[in-house]
Formats: structure tokens, C-alpha cells, sequence
């Protein structure tokens, strides 16, 4: 049994609450208490995968100043990056990264936003500023990452 359950289009709503009513039958009956969320749906796998794949053609493929960073060190440059360009746009990301100092106080530690909490719109424009990004530092990007633009494109 699946842990969760996308809603995708909840026209027919008497359909849906059956559905449903299923999904936590089969629930507790497997497990016994249970918990049962509700949420809108952050972003999808397939955004999910194209930035990754972007990030890590990016990494592998882009030197800055003689040197080249870790896929880590180049997530993290990418999407502090694209948190400073949506807020100049007027923009902010819904989940923004934040300043703390270390536990001495003896210096400044910036937490970036997580991809993982990228809305749907967020994801899109995060990809769209990857290849952006890309082609300015002349990045190579892979056919795997090619070709799940190409699936990202047709499902958009």
C-alpha cells in the first residue's frame, strides 16, 4: 500500500471521498492507528529530477576561478543564488533561508532555503533560472538531463 495519495483533479468529489474512505479502510486495517495529513502537493518528481540532474551536469562541468566545487558546494551557491534573483524580482521564495550565528557566537552561518520545500512555481522558475545559469557559465548538460526536460516540457 502506498503512503500517500495524490488528488489531481477533485471534480468528482463523491468518487474521491470513496477513494479515500478506501485508502484509510485499507490503513487501519494494515496497521491499525493511523495518521491521515492533508497538504498541497509542493512540486513534482519530475521538477524534482530535472534540477538535480541540472545541479549535478553544472557541477561536473563548470569551473569557477581554476576551481572545481562539489555538487554540495555548487547547490548551494545555485539556490542562494536564485533566492537573492526571485527577491529582487519581487518574488521572495515562501520558505526563505536564514542567518544564524555559530554556537559561540563567533561567526555567521547562513541556512539556504531547501528545494525540498520549492512550491510547484518556485521549482519551475528554479529550473528555468538552471539553465539560465547554465548557458552563461557554459555548462554541458547531460542527455539525461535533456531528455527529462524534454519529459518535464510535456507534462507542464
Amino acid at each position: 500500500m502506498s503512503n500517500k495519495v495524490y488528488i489531481i483533479n477533485a471534480d468528482n468529489k463523491r468518487a474521491l471521498m470513496g477513494e479515500i474512505w478506501d485508502f484509510v479502510s485499507a490503513g487501519v486495517s494494515k496497521y491499525g492507528n493511523i495518521q491521515l495529513s492533508l497538504g498541497q502537493v509542493v512540486k513534482s518528481y519530475m521538477q524534482q529530477a530535472k534540477y538535480h540532474a541540472m545541479i549535478g551536469d553544472i557541477a561536473t562541468t563548470v569551473v569557477l576561478g581554476e576551481k572545481h566545487y562539489s555538487l554540495e558546494v555548487w547547490k548551494a551557491k545555485l539556490v542562494t543564488d536564485f533566492e537573492t534573483e526571485m527577491e529582487n524580482m519581487g518574488e521572495p521564495l515562501d520558505k526563505k533561508g536564514q542567518w544564524t550565528m555559530s554556537l559561540k557566537n563567533t561567526f555567521p552561518i547562513y541556512l539556504r532555503p531547501s528545494t525540498k520545500d520549492f512550491k510547484k512555481h518556485e521549482a519551475a522558475k528554479f529550473i528555468e533560472y538552471l539553465y539560465a545559469t547554465g548557458i552563461e557559465y557554459e555548462a554541458k548538460f547531460s542527455e539525461k538531463s535533456l531528455a527529462i526536460y524534454e519529459e518535464y516540457k510535456e507534462a507542464a
